[in-house]
């Protein structure tokens, strides 16, 4: 009669622990890149290559402003007036964002850039390319793409046009959100 009953309790434990380990959060980082500027989209870049290089799953989701950073240089699907004119008002690529503090009528951009090729630092397009060769995923969100009228063609490679509520499903199973 033991065995029967410490046989079932092992049993037992196996589910448990079964359970336990399907709710162990993945090690993955998530981050939200909401805003479109220069150094926020480098900060966020750096914490993404660093996060893949330890060996942790990324996903960026760049929503609103920050999808900027995903844009190709100029206009490449067909807008609407007002979706044409609401995208002559942005930056017309990764290049030209400003920065968020000391913008100085463009000036401060290419002072820091200036600053990084001196000091051997990778500028934005460098640290995506980084990105993407770690294995990071680039999310631009579909509210946001069909907001500016934007599609995935609009997009640089690599990066796929993703709805919020898949973002927070995937990023829900992680360790770690960031809002940069």
């Amino acid at each position: 009669m033991e065995t029967i009953e410490l046989m079932n309790k092992i049993e037992a434990l196996e589910k448990k622990i079964a359970g336990l380990e399907k709710q162990i959060p993945e090690n993955t980082m998530s981050i939200v890149v909401a805003k479109g500027n220069y150094d926020n989209a480098l900060i966020a870049l750096v914490f993404a290559v660093t996060a893949a290089n330890f060996g942790i799953k990324v996903n960026m989701f760049f929503t609103f402003w920050g999808i900027n950073v995903l844009k190709k240089k100029g206009m490449i699907s067909k807008k609407p007036f007002l979706k044409r004119i609401l995208g002559l008002l942005q930056p017309k690529s990764m290049n030209s964002l400003p920065l968020s503090t000391l913008n100085l009528c463009g000036v401060g951009p290419m002072l820091l850039k200036h600053l990084m090729h001196k000091d051997r630092v990778t500028d934005l397009p460098g640290m995506l390319d980084l990105a993407r060769e770690a294995g990071v995923k680039l999310y631009g969100c579909e509210l946001t793409t069909k907001l500016m009228g934007l599609t995935s063609v609009d997009l640089i490679d690599g990066a796929q046009v993703y709805g919020v509520t898949s973002f927070l499903a995937e990023a829900s199973k992680g360790k770690m959100l960031l809002q940069i």
